[in-house]
């Protein structure tokens, strides 16, 4: 059963490129995220049925180096999304989102990043995540200056770190390598305790966004 996320704000998405004349790595939907108001998160947080059948999900803060931030996560195969509350996120306000684009192979987004225009550049850098009182190696992000992640429209791409599965969460006698969604989105899922068995949720196939105009013609080049 595939779910199709559409959240009140008008864009088609591809979520995949097929480059199959191109050089250029495949580039995905890694996940997504939405700003909404107290009342509407409280409900998500307290919903049953979104909480305990829909999808693994969880409520996490994740300390940084650079920022500290509270969410709602629902986890999906390849994919994920997650809300923010307004009341806890005074740098954002209600309907602000973002999008983040990812890779599955090391070296992929340093590809992508050449292949992109001078209009265009990424301004790559390394996210760290805390674990155990220690800050470890999360992912590579490359954020476009066209779309700051902190706007009302936030769109960024990233990698995650070879060392990150070894460092977070080492599971024994498991994979602890590799960095693709899936890997990543699977460590996630098992060290959370009472996750559904069957989930409806399996991966985000379709978004819609509302932009203004001047958005809506840099998110098309």
């Amino acid at each position: 059963m595939k779910i199709i996320a559409t959240l009140g704000i008008v864009l088609l998405v591809m979520l995949t490129s097929n480059h199959a004349n191109s050089k250029l790595p495949s580039v995905f939907l890694n996940h997504f995220y939405v700003v909404v108001d107290s009342a509407t998160y409280k409900d998500i947080e307290q919903s049953p049925f979104l909480r305990r059948e829909f999808a693994v999900t969880e409520q996490r803060t994740t300390v940084r180096t650079d920022r500290t931030y509270t969410g709602l996560y629902f986890y999906g195969t390849n994919t994920y999304f997650e809300f923010f509350d307004v009341s806890s996120d005074t740098s954002r306000q209600v309907g602000f989102s973002g999008i983040a684009f990812g890779v599955d192979q090391a070296g992929e987004l340093q590809a992508v990043g050449k292949e992109l225009s001078s209009s265009f550049p990424l301004d790559q850098t390394t996210i760290t995540r805390q674990y155990k009182g220690k800050q470890v190696p999360w992912f590579y992000t490359g954020e476009q200056k066209n779309f700051p992640i902190d706007s009302s429209f936030g769109v960024w791409l990233m990698e995650y770190h070879p060392r990150f599965l070894s460092e977070w969460n080492p599971q024994p006698g498991g994979s602890n390598q590799g960095i693709s969604r899936k890997q990543i989105l699977q460590r996630y899922a098992a060290v959370l305790k009472d996750i559904p068995a069957k989930p409806y949720f399996e991966d985000v196939v379709t978004l819609t966004v509302a932009v203004n105009d001047e958005n809506r013609k840099k998110f098309v080049e």
